[in-house]
């Protein structure tokens, strides 16, 4: 549970007593949770905030606000992030 919440998965209940089962998802996430969590591999090991707006105009074109991207946090190795793309992108490698 920790290290989910680390990925950025904040809707399980930490109380829950989800078992092993909780890797064929047994447990409701939220959709942009997951999305949160799957990023941390395509960053290599690194937690991004997810912001889907990276600028606002107005109709003229005057900048109004700019997403501003950070480093994130590591959560996990570039190894290990590398390791599970690679297995996430193949799918005779995930069995």
């Amino acid at each position: 549970m920790d290290f989910a919440e680390a990925l950025g998965i904040n809707s399980l209940n930490k109380d829950g007593e989800y078992g092993a089962p909780l890797a064929i998802g047994t447990g409701e996430l939220k959709p942009i949770e997951l999305m949160q969590a799957y990023s941390v591999f395509a960053n290599e090991g690194y937690k991004k905030e997810i912001n889907p707006i990276l600028k606002i105009t107005d109709q003229k074109g005057n900048l109004i606000e700019q997403f501003i991207n950070n480093p994130g946090r590591s959560v996990l190795s570039d190894a290990t992030a590398y390791i599970m793309s690679t297995i996430l992108s193949d799918a005779a490698s995930r069995p």
